[in-house]
């Protein structure tokens, strides 16, 4: 039976990473990035579904996206419902990623001030999006959760929601690599940080005569040569420290002394803000 995957996740959930990390475990994949939710209402999208089903497999993405979602509602109630009757007809996985609210939270606020998100930066609706999400996944059965904080860092999860998926072939390979589709990390460039780094480690390579020379003839050609392949290794980033940066602001304070919130992050992401209150 044809093999359709439907995520659902907030942005700056790691959605892009963990899709991509998905896309690996099948030989051929055709993936619809952050669909509007009205997508499947369309008989020409769903014919379309079903053609590229015959030959791959399909993953199809929802986030809370402004201007996808349908107008006045929440994330999970704009987004089409896996349990339709269209969707019975094919090997259906839901799947839902989540990230701890904090670091969530902190990376959206980030993003919305450098370049701006198509989700809205109003934190009350992104706490209820998130419990919504939190609470469907412990009440209902039949999604698969991918906690994107276990999945960043334990292998053996990782290895173990490959099983889930029933996935054809296993390799950690794109995991090397941060998606230039979604915007990349919030917080780190994905070859500024890198070429700086490359350049710390061996500077008489880069900084010596003959490249000054060059740099003050061609400052565009030269810095382009050093940034040239250089991409940030996911593994690099701090995914588990971007709260650190809106500690001081009062909406960061709202979000530490939700009790429910953090008991839910505790329970799906194994993650809390140290020190917060009992």
């Amino acid at each position: 039976m044809e093999k359709l995957i439907l995520v659902y996740g907030l942005q700056r959930s790691g959605n892009h990473a963990i899709i991509n990390w998905i896309s690996s475990f099948y030989s051929s994949v055709v993936f619809f990035n952050d669909l509007e939710h009205d997508f499947f209402d369309s008989d020409a999208n769903k014919k379309n579904i079903e053609k590229e089903l015959k030959n791959h497999v399909v993953i199809c993405s929802f986030e809370d996206s402004s201007n996808k979602m349908r107008p006045n509602l929440s994330f999970l109630e704009s987004s089409p419902s896996p349990f339709s009757s269209f969707f019975s007809q094919f090997d259906v996985i839901p799947v839902f990623i989540v990230r701890d609210p904090y670091n969530c939270w902190a990376s959206r606020k980030v993003a919305h001030s450098k370049r701006g998100l198509t989700s809205s930066n109003n934190l009350k609706e992104f706490v209820y999006n998130w419990k919504s999400i939190a609470l469907k996944y412990i009440n209902d059965e039949g999604f698969i959760l991918v906690a994107y904080n276990s999945w960043f860092k334990d292998p053996g999860y990782r290895k173990k929601l490959w099983r889930d998926f029933g996935g054809e072939f296993y390799s950690e390979e794109s995991l090397k690599k941060v998606p230039s589709y979604g915007g990349g990390s919030s917080f780190d460039g994905k070859d500024v940080h890198a070429a700086i780094k490359k350049i710390a480690r061996n500077p008489m390579r880069y900084l010596n005569f003959k490249n000054l020379v060059r740099l003050c003839k061609s400052p565009v050609p030269t810095l382009t040569r050093v940034f040239k392949g250089s991409q940030v290794k996911a593994s690099d980033l701090r995914v588990e420290g971007r709260w650190l940066a809106i500690r001081e602001e009062q909406d960061f304070d709202v979000l530490v002394e939700d009790i429910e919130l953090r008991e839910l992050s505790e329970y799906l992401t194994n993650f809390s803000i140290p020190g917060s209150i009992e």
